[in-house]
């Protein structure tokens, strides 16, 4: 199983957020800091199906995340 963390858009910050519940349009993004701070607001903005900023963008991954949520495993 790959460690990834979920995040979505949060429309009380009006930003992408990490989003350990799994509510709404969300992405799945690889834990290790070198691999998501390749994610830039181009894939996030595809991803989120909205614009996200430079800014937007950089905040989510300053602090990226230091609890590892896993992928639920696909059945079938």
């Amino acid at each position: 199983m790959v460690d990834l963390a979920r995040i979505s858009w949060s429309d009380t910050v009006a930003a992408p957020v990490l989003d350990i519940r799994g509510s709404g349009r969300g992405a799945w993004l690889h834990i290790d800091t070198d691999c998501a701070a390749l994610t830039g607001p181009e894939a996030l903005s595809r991803a989120l199906r909205r614009p996200v900023d430079r800014a937007q963008a950089d905040n989510l991954l300053a602090g990226w995340p230091t609890m590892v949520v896993r992928r639920p495993s696909s059945k079938g």
